[in-house]
């Protein structure tokens, strides 16, 4: 199931649930009112969301970001989407929401939801719900039924609550057109840029200004606190020569991991398919099964199925190489398609097989059947991880012994622990918190020792090849450096802040001149772009440009990109209202009504939020 998973994670139906469950309401019961009260993150009234649910939400939202963005996903995206808010606060819009539904007597029956759950694709084998899937994906997932089936059915209620409330919510002929051409039409744009360093020879900063610009900038300049450490490492190569692995237990390890040294079953086969989808009406779906039955009977009299297959078949994936699927393991291969090439023989043809696309035909060229690599074969790999995990849990263990002797030292001595046990004592820094630091798991550290206090024994740190066992030696006090100490980088500062400022009034003296006198200036153009497009070509994608491209018949200055630049229209061409055919129109349409009622239903939920007390416990947020 997990391959299953794996292999379909990118599918839009994942994405809808995994979505689905990232605010996952969770039912704390079994405390008092004072214990939720004292644990509470938010209260709206006398409804208590406390630090269990405020919590739970989170995991389940950073589980979901990271899973679907993986190594892109750290802690500056969680600060720049601002989740620790964000959660909180959709965890109190779904409470208001559900107030709001029972004024309306919005209900959800049991059999509603089971419908609904039912009735979700991906929950479905050969059209029907599987109950053994249902619960393989939500385990994989790490949700619990209640959790899922809960959240179903909060979702049903914001939907029919939107559909209520956005009822009114309409899109005219007149809007249409207007997205239209802010989508498609299409201009220029004439330039002038400079650098703020073309203005620098003229800027000269005496003393006056050096000292003033330092004056005011002065927390700019803070050198930050620095940290300094005495560490010993565990490393786990020193444990791995005395390790000695019995052959009971590699051969135990190799019986409980099977699956591990297994070369899954391959299958060499072509297919033909034939097009009739389930919607299909019955005269049609027969006519499309009996033409799949002559191209099979075809191919079982011995015609060229791969001839057969470039002229019938209608999937455009496969037909133009003769249907040929490859040698791939059968679990890569549609559900069911690689079981049934695996139980045919070699020079077999077997269909028409009914799928969801319609009917297909297979014909299996050659298989490999599944092998399990003998002991002896991989007793070497075996042994090599035995002991690198022995080799581990040894240095955890030590690093552990010393953390403990250490801490129960009244001196807390890691210095003395390091000479009566014979082990190396190392040094490190003062180093900054912004600092990168060439230790192992650097940034970990840092993370660790830079908020604790001279003499204060750290955690163990995991450094991936080991532990450290470290202790704060040293810290050295923020301040902030006298002059003379930065006076150089004072100047350049200054200095570029006088040149950013000369550009400036120079763009603002160029476009005084208007349009007619900057024409007959040397410049670039963008060339044609359209409005809708990210970025403006030369020019970047600037907000506030973008956000003027409609007042540009008067020039205007930026600052784009490092550059100081004069921008003024140079061609504008209006989009061909007959471009605008029904389906585009249905399309845009679509995209509006979505729009609008989003922004309806979201100032609705505000305007609800606004009928409550709702107090936010600050220092609980994570």
């Amino acid at each position: 199931m997990l391959s299953y998973m794996r292999k379909h994670s990118k599918g839009w139906m994942i994405k809808i649930i995994f979505g689905a469950i990232i605010l996952t309401f969770v039912a704390w019961g079994g405390s008092s009112y004072l214990n939720r009260e004292s644990s509470k993150v938010a209260k709206i009234d006398k409804h208590i969301i406390s630090d269990q649910e405020y919590r739970k939400a989170y995991d389940n939202t950073i589980d979901a970001y990271r899973q679907q963005y993986g190594n892109f996903f750290n802690e500056e995206m969680i600060k720049i989407l601002d989740l620790k808010n964000k959660v909180l606060d959709q965890l109190i819009n779904n409470y208001v929401m559900q107030l709001e539904a029972d004024k309306m007597g919005i209900r959800i029956t049991t059999e509603d939801l089971q419908d609904s759950i039912r009735k979700l694709p991906v929950f479905t084998t050969n059209g029907s719900f599987d109950m053994d899937k249902y619960n393989q994906i939500l385990g994989y997932l790490k949700v619990t039924p209640s959790e899922f089936e809960d959240q179903q059915r909060n979702e049903m209620i914001r939907q029919r609550l939107m559909s209520i409330v956005t009822d009114n919510v309409h899109i005219s002929k007149k809007e249409i057109e207007a997205a239209y051409h802010q989508k498609e039409d299409a201009m220029s744009l004439n330039f002038i840029c400079f650098t703020p360093d073309q203005f620098r020879s003229g800027v000269k900063v005496d003393d006056a200004i050096i000292k003033a610009w330092y004056e005011s900038h002065k927390e700019s300049y803070k050198v930050p606190p620095k940290t300094k450490i005495s560490y010993i490492m565990f490393e786990t190569v020193q444990y791995a020569q005395s390790v000695n692995i019995p052959d009971k237990d590699k051969k135990d390890y190799y019986n409980d991991h099977l699956s591990e040294y297994t070369i899954p079953a391959k299958v060499h086969g072509r297919e033909i398919l034939i097009l009739a989808p389930r919607k299909t009406d019955e005269k049609m779906m027969k006519e499309k099964q009996q033409e799949a039955q002559k191209i099979v009977d075809e191919a079982k009299k011995g015609a060229d199925f791969a001839g057969l297959a470039r002229k019938f078949s209608q999937d455009p994936a496969t037909s133009k190489n003769g249907g040929d699927l490859g040698m791939v393991e059968k679990d890569k291969l549609p559900e069911g398609l690689g079981d049934t090439l695996l139980s045919m023989k070699p020079g077999e043809v077997k269909g028409p097989l009914r799928t969801p696309m319609g009917f297909r035909i297979v014909k299996l060229d050659a298989k490999i059947d599944e092998k399990v690599k003998p002991f002896e074969e991989v007793e070497p790999l075996i042994k090599e991880k035995l002991t690198a995990r022995i080799s581990k849990d040894k240095a955890y263990a030590d690093s552990q012994n010393a953390f403990s002797a250490i801490f129960e030292d009244p001196k807390s001595d890691i210095a003395a622990y390091a000479k009566k046990k014979g082990l190396e004592l190392k040094e490190f820094g003062p180093f900054a918190e912004n600092e990168q630091i060439a230790i192992p798991m650097g940034a970990k550290v840092i993370k660790d020792a830079v908020p604790r206090q001279e003499g204060d024994l750290g955690d163990v740190i995991d450094t991936g090849t080991g532990y450290m066992v470290y202790k704060v030696t040293g810290r050295i006090n923020a301040r902030i450096p006298e002059l003379n100490e930065v006076r150089e980088r004072v100047i350049a500062d200054s200095s570029r802040e006088k040149a950013v400022e000369a550009a400036k009034a120079y763009a603002s003296q160029l476009s005084s001149k208007g349009a007619n006198a900057l024409n007959a200036m040397s410049h670039e153009t963008t060339g044609i772009f359209k409005r809708s497009e990210g970025v403006i070509p030369k020019l970047g994608g600037d907000a506030k440009l973008k956000d003027d491209l409609d007042s540009l018949n008067v020039p205007k200055s930026y600052t784009v990109e490092g550059r100081t630049c004069v921008v003024w229209l140079n061609q504008f061409v209006k989009a061909d209202p007959s471009g605008l055919n029904p389906a585009k129109a249905y399309l845009i349409k679509a995209d509006l009504l979505k729009k609008d009622k989003d922004a309806a239903f979201e100032d609705f939920i505000k305007s609800a939020k606004k009928k409550h007390n709702i107090e936010i416990v600050q220092d609980k947020l994570k």
